[in-house]
Parts: structure tokens; C-alpha cells; sequence
């Protein structure tokens, strides 16, 4: 982990726990995968409840 050999909190530095690196990797891949999953459900079709698929 080279945030831990970073020194002081450094807000400006990547390799800080407070820098701009750990928001740049930590939070865009949870936000994408939100954004292709509801994408994906809401293209789905939707499906007649249980009772009805056999009936016309």
C-alpha cells in the first residue's frame, strides 16, 4: 500500500490517504457498475406474472 509511506496527509498527492488517488480508483468503478446495472435491468422485457404465461 503506498499510501501508508506517504508522510502527512497531503491532499494534493496521489499516493496520500487523503490525496486525489484513492478517490480516482475507489469510487468509479461501484458508480459504473450502478450505472450498467439499471441500464440493463431497465432494458430487460418484462415477464407476465406466474399464473398468467399460459393464457390467452
Amino acid at each position: 500500500m503506498p499510501s501508508m509511506y506517504g508522510g502527512p496527509l497531503d491532499r494534493g498527492g496521489f499516493y496520500n490517504a487523503a490525496g486525489w488517488g484513492p478517490v480516482i480508483i475507489a469510487n468509479p468503478p461501484p458508480a459504473l457498475w450502478v450505472v450498467i446495472a439499471a441500464v440493463l435491468l431497465l432494458r430487460r422485457p418484462a415477464t407476465p406474472p406466474a399464473g398468467e404465461a399460459g393464457r390467452r
